[in-house]
């Protein structure tokens, strides 16, 4: 990697840790994601153990934003909103006939609107009455969990403890025997899809942490 790019992905960094120590978890949000993309691409896992924290917390900030707004109350979503409009802050539980690519619409028009927003997508029941859950971006994760005592009406306990399923599935979900390049990208594209899981950051940072100590071995 150049010094030049270097400097610039480290200043980079700094800004987003300004923005994340003054309340601006959006923007730490956007520029510690841009940073951890860009060493990847750059092969510098060294710049990339040092994004992650960044990112995770300005995550955890906007997770937290969003519990906040939805004073523990879980809004359904079974209607595409329409194009133009305004994104209500709050936990969102996106049913059928709506699908995991309308979650995702529903957080990334969050982000681009900078309102604190988190989604999970349910499907219908299986045959062995589990329920399944799905995250959809660059590759598609689901996870099968018990339903909510009410079914119908899921508190906010069921809604977090299926957050938490599907990125412990995301993270199982991982050949632990592949490369570890392999496993780097892995670990990416399931934190595309599955941006709000806190251990998955650990888990790519350690790894990031195992092929920087390579490189420098090397």
């Amino acid at each position: 990697m150049s010094g030049t790019r270097s400097k610039s992905l480290t200043a980079a960094l700094a800004e987003a840790a300004e923005a994340l120590d003054a309340g601006r978890f959006f923007e730490a949000e956007r520029t510690a994601l841009g940073v951890l993309e860009n060493a990847r691409q750059a092969s510098d896992f060294s710049m990339m153990v040092e994004a992650i924290p960044t990112l995770k917390a300005a995550r955890k900030e906007r997770v937290a934003a969003a519990l906040k707004a939805g004073d523990g109350r879980i809004r359904h979503l079974e209607a595409r909103p329409e194009e133009d409009e305004s994104v209500e802050p709050g936990c969102y539980l996106v049913e059928p006939p709506l699908v995991g690519a309308d979650a995702r619409a529903l957080r990334l028009a969050g982000l681009e609107q900078e309102v604190p927003v988190v989604a999970v997508c349910r499907e219908p029941l299986t045959q062995m009455n589990l329920r399944p859950i799905v995250a959809i971006g660059r590759i598609t994760v689901r996870a099968r969990v018990l339903p909510a005592d009410e079914d119908a009406n899921p508190d906010l306990d069921w809604f977090l403890s299926s957050m938490n399923e599907i990125g412990e599935t995301a993270i199982d979900s991982l050949d632990s025997g592949a490369a570890i390049l392999k496993q780097i990208d892995g670990l990416m594209d399931r934190l595309d899809s599955i941006p709000d899981h806190e251990r998955l950051h650990d888990v790519l940072e350690e790894l990031c942490r195992i092929a920087s100590s390579t490189d420098e071995s090397d």
